[in-house]
């Protein structure tokens, strides 16, 4: 990275200054730039006066792989090298008349362009020229996106831990995802955005998660050479995300042989662990009193995790300047145990998860000339566990709960240059993911026992809860991109299609149904009673407060649903001046989505998202940059929403009561109480009426205005102000009310309704914009056939939700330079502010993690003072990272964090009068009352009430020392994270009732439900040949 000097400048420095400068002005990282895999070297070259030189023969050669390539300069002394490999170049400069220059160790970065002016000399002013080395890091002035760009070096020397979170987590605007139940698997949320709304690519093909977006296709982590995390500004190149996007390229082989093997082992002796939670047991007596009982609610002190992976890798060159692979093996191997909350440890129950994988990774590259290659990738990633337990320290191991799960990807990717203006790339490919449970008990049902203390207590030998549990996924992908320079303008346009298959086969073990034994409490009688009074039914009989009942569920679900995703884009960068560039972009993006059968239920097209951004060099002197930047961002339905709605899910609660308990812990003479039917398992609803007739896509806005300006030759500052906002939100909600409600009123338009439609279940499934009126499809003039505008349009109001609202503002400042010349020092301080009435795909509030079903907007009553602070509201984060040789040989790392906790809520019970549940509403029964509603006491409690968590500081730091050994070096590392052992909550239990009563204070209000992560330590060695 360095700075770009204008055309036109006057060297005052001396002759041996201005060598050295041609080698160091490197342009920081043009983001997201002509390919994802490949950089370039542009710049233009002058004489000393100033003015520009043409026809200079300009050759380059890739250090390792042997790859040369040349050019001349046009007549304004430009010259520009595209499609170019990453790694080290060689640069010379030749023309009649003028001293040679060669400048060697230019790195080329992927996305990136290395952008610098040379001024050239006649052969009477100066001997032959040679620089060495890239080091300065300089100010880009021809992109306005936000990124960070860390190479598998940078990494080695961090102590940063192997998963792309934490390497996301250096960047200014991220923090780790909202997650109280531990749902999301540690992700990153990018300015405020849940952690489903990011996008994650492996050598230009998409590896995002298949289903639901939380988090990506896993590969062996020795094989990535660069990490671009992107945080804004993002270019029309990209779509389908609204979060951050984090761009990965492999490493690949060169002309040298290359050998290496690593150890990389986390133990669990030197590992922490988090704090025990203890609070008090809210389970009724036999008189439905609550004594309230102290007990252990999270047993974290029983709690091991061991890791241990090794990776054995070759490159090298088949053919010598043509033909190169790289190939990794990566066994790896995890221990994960863990224990209940019983007090009395003969009947604790022991778990143990033995996980281990054998990830493998190849890369094959060919450059089949000097204007075309050639590149394949793929990979593997599948686990497979083996689950135990043992009830109390000495009791006998369980039979094994065999699952896997995992998947691979392979694509192949061209790049061509057609002319020394034109260059083409392409890419086709396919990710896999599949899940699967092998239960050696799966004619066994399972059975828990919650009645003490609401406990999970196993009930029988049984292991497994699923009969079957396979869940196959697939994304097959396209895309072609073309770069045309012409004058001033650099024009990219591209063309991306993905066609996305989710498939699942699920079905509980032995009788088809998961069993809860439970003591019933006041609250939930009243709400079963409640129930049976709306069904003409009369109270239950032969149950009181204190006695013992049962929940069974059913769920199942069997099928294959797919997605279309297309998108065509233009991006034009234009040099205004020699001081202002203008990045101008339109996207166009249509979705499609299709049911279990095949019936296209929701397509939007013409989805134009307009990505426009503008620099100014300040001055002219390649020191001071602003920039400011407009975009917009669209996303699809997840697949995951047309999974749970189209495949005709089976998924039912009963509510009874029983006799006595069998020999098979099943119940005897069983009545039921209360059938809650979220789905019966036939999918009897219209594709029609799945979605609003005129649903719009989910987007966001973004603008942003940036400074960054040089202090000097090591140090950069930078500041920025982003503001986002969520402009429209999909979600699926319960229009069950809404739908009886317009029958009633209109039995004879309701009459035409299709006669097959069963709307019995408790719940009626359409996709919205909330806020927005919903239009429901039928054949309303009966002749057979649906045509555009026949139904009905509901408003907002008669539907009773708002508008879903979202936004981010931001300040950020960085600070980024060499204090020493044996050091690297990054900081950065965001103060922000995140604030809606929802948290967007996913939900940390009601923890929900299915994208699209968040629970925001399942009923009127959830979206009562809903607005505030989101829980991915952290206003204060400070961030600091950097490296020092002491030696050649040896190095040392620091990773620091301090932020202040995120946005607590205080929820509760909703009123059955008050707000979306008055009568005089008419907008919902209320039936979610009783959930985690903005009330408490029966009183408001506005989203955010709750104020911010305590302060979470983190400290990690690493060392590492290279031995040479013969034919080799040796790198023995050792990383600590969380050097002091800090153990701040970082979720809580924000709910302040129980029993479905209101004002009912549940004590265990304001626990911890999760901390940060405690400490631990990395060990590698590492032996490359």
């Amino acid at each position: 990275m360095s700075k770009f000097i204008k055309a036109g400048f006057t060297s005052k420095k001396s002759l041996a200054a201005v060598a050295v400068s041609a080698a160091l002005m490197l342009s920081m990282p043009n983001a997201i730039a002509a390919n994802k895999i490949n950089g370039s070297i542009a710049g233009q070259v002058s004489v000393e006066s100033g003015s520009s030189l043409e026809n200079v023969q300009v050759e380059i050669k890739h250090e390792s792989k042997g790859l040369v390539r040349s050019t001349v300069t046009d007549s304004n002394g430009n010259f520009n090298m595209k499609a170019l490999p990453i790694g080290n170049y060689t640069i010379r400069f030749v023309k009649n008349g003028y001293e040679t220059i060669e400048e060697q160790k230019v790195t080329v970065k992927a996305g990136t362009k290395a952008s610098f002016n040379i001024a050239m000399f006649t052969s009477s002013d100066l001997e032959r020229i040679s620089v060495t080395g890239s080091k300065v890091q300089m100010v880009d002035f021809e992109s306005s996106t936000t990124q960070l760009v860390v190479t598998a070096e940078d990494l080695a020397k961090l102590p940063v831990g192997q998963d792309l979170t934490s390497v996301a987590l250096l960047a200014p605007g991220s923090s780790l995802a909202a997650d109280p139940d531990d749902d999301y698997g540690r992700g990153a949320s990018f300015n405020g955005a849940s952690v489903a709304e990011n996008g994650y690519f492996l050598n230009g093909l998409n590896i995002t998660d298949i289903r639901k977006g939380l988090g990506h296709v896993d590969l062996p982590w020795e094989a990535i050479a660069q990490t671009n995390v992107v945080t804004g500004g993002v270019s029309a190149e990209y779509g389908q995300f609204i979060g951050g996007v984090t761009d990965l390229v492999s490493k690949s082989g060169d002309n040298e042989f290359k050998f290496g093997v690593t150890v990389d082992y986390i133990p669990s002796s030197l590992s922490s662990t988090s704090p025990d939670t203890w609070g008090y047991d809210t389970t009724a007596d036999e008189n439905g009193n609550y004594p309230f009982d102290p007990i252990m609610i999270d047993n974290n002190g029983d709690s091991s995790y061991e890791e241990i992976r090794y990776n054995i890798y070759a490159s090298g060159a088949i053919i010598e300047d043509t033909l190169f692979f790289y190939g990794i093996f990566n066994p790896q191997k995890i221990d994960d145990d863990y224990a209940n909350e019983k007090a009395e440890l003969s009947e604790r129950r022991y778990s143990y998860q033995d996980e281990e994988a054998d990830y493998w990774l190849a890369k094959v590259d060919w450059f089949i000339n000097d204007e075309h290659s050639l590149g394949i990738t793929a990979l593997n990633n599948e686990w497979e566990k083996d689950y135990y337990f043992r009830t109390g320290p000495s009791g006998a191991l369980s039979d094994p709960e065999k699952s896997t799960w995992g998947g691979s990807m392979w694509s192949v990717n061209y790049d061509g240059i057609i002319t020394d203006e034109i260059t083409l790339s392409a890419i086709y490919g396919v990710t896999e993911q599949t899940s699967n449970s092998i239960n050696p008990t799966a004619d066994m049902t399972p059975i828990w026992d919650r009645r003490d203390a609401w406990g999970w207590d196993k009930m029988g030998d049984w292991v497994g809860t699923y009969r079957n549990e396979l869940r196959d996924d697939q994304r097959t992908q396209f895309r072609v991109d073309l770069d045309w320079e012409i004058g001033d303008h650099t024009i990219r346009f591209g063309y991306s299609q993905e066609v996305v298959e989710t498939s699942d086969n699920i079905e509980y073990a032995g009788d088809g149904r998961e069993y809860e034994y439970r003591i019933m409490s006041q609250g939930t009688l009243d709400w079963i009673n409640g129930e049976r009074a709306k069904l003409g039914q009369g109270p239950a009989e032969g149950i009181a407060a204190g006695d013992d009942y049962f929940r069974a569920r059913r769920y199942d679900r069997v099928g294959t649903a797919e997605s279309v995703n297309r998108a065509f884009y233009i991006q034009d960068t234009w040099n205004v001046t020699d001081e202002v560039t203008l990045n101008i972009g339109l996207r166009n993006s249509a979705f499609e989505s299709k049911t279990g059968e095949g019936d296209t239920y929701a397509e939007m097209d013409n989805q134009w998202a307009p990505r426009l951004g503008a620099i100014w060099d300040v001055g002219g002197e390649g020191v001071t940059k602003v920039s400011v930047n407009y975009g917009r961002y669209y996303m699809p339905i997840s697949p995951n929403t047309s999974v749970r709605m189209t495949l005709g899910e089976t998924n039912q609660y009963d509510y009874a009561t029983f006799d006595s308990i069998g020999a098979d812990y099943l119940p005897v003479n069983p009545e039921s109480m209360y059938l809650l039917n979220y789905g019966d398992g036939t999918f009897t609803q219209p594709h029609e009426t799945l979605v609003d007739a005129d649903l719009d896509p989910m987007y966001s806005d973004e603008i942003s205005v940036s400074v960054t300006h040089e202090l000097n030759e090591n140090w950069i500052v930078g500041a920025r102000y982003l503001y986002q906002d969520l402009i429209s939100s999909i979600e699926d909600t319960n229009m069950k009310y809404t739908l009886t409600k317009w029958m009633e009123q209109n039995p004879e338009e309701a009459a035409k309704l299709d006669p097959n439609w069963d709307i019995s279940s408790s719940w009626v499934g359409i996709v919205i914009n909330p806020g927005s009126p919903v239009h429901l499809a039928y054949d309303q003039n009966e002749d057979g056939v649906i045509s555009g505008g026949e139904g009905v349009t509901w408003s907002a109001d008669y539907i009773g939700l708002p508008k879903a609202e979202r936004t981010y503002q931001a300040l950020e400042f960085t600070l980024e330079g060499k204090p020493t010349e044996n050091s690297t020092l990054q900081a950065s301080y965001t103060y922000s502010k995140s604030e809606g009435n929802t948290e967007g795909l996913v939900s940390g509030t009601h923890s929900q993690a299915d994208p699209g079903w968040s629970g925001s907007f399942d009923s009127p009553e959830f979206t009562d003072y809903s607005y505030g602070r989101t829980s991915n509201d952290i206003p204060h984060k400070f961030k600091v990272f950097g490296g020092y040789d002491i030696t050649d040989n040896l190095n040392v790392g620091l990773v620091f964090f301090a932020q202040e906790g995120r946005a607590r809520n205080i929820l509760g019970y909703h009123p059955t009068d008050a707000g979306s549940c008055a009568p005089e509403k008419d907008v919902t029964w209320c039936e979610d009352w009783d959930r985690e509603n903005f009330y408490t006491n029966g009183e408001p409690s506005p989203r955010g009430a709750g104020g911010h968590g305590d302060w979470i500081t983190s400290l990690d730091m690493s060392v590492n020392y290279r031995i040479d050994v013969g034919y080799g070096e040796v790198l023995l590392s050792a990383k600590v994270f969380n050097v002091l052992d800090s153990n701040t909550a970082t979720t809580y239990n924000d709910m302040t009732e129980f029993d479905k009563t209101i004002g009912l204070k549940d004590p265990n209000y304001g626990n911890p439900t999760s901390y940060q992560a405690p400490r631990s330590f990395l060990f590698t060695a590492r032996y490359d040949f």
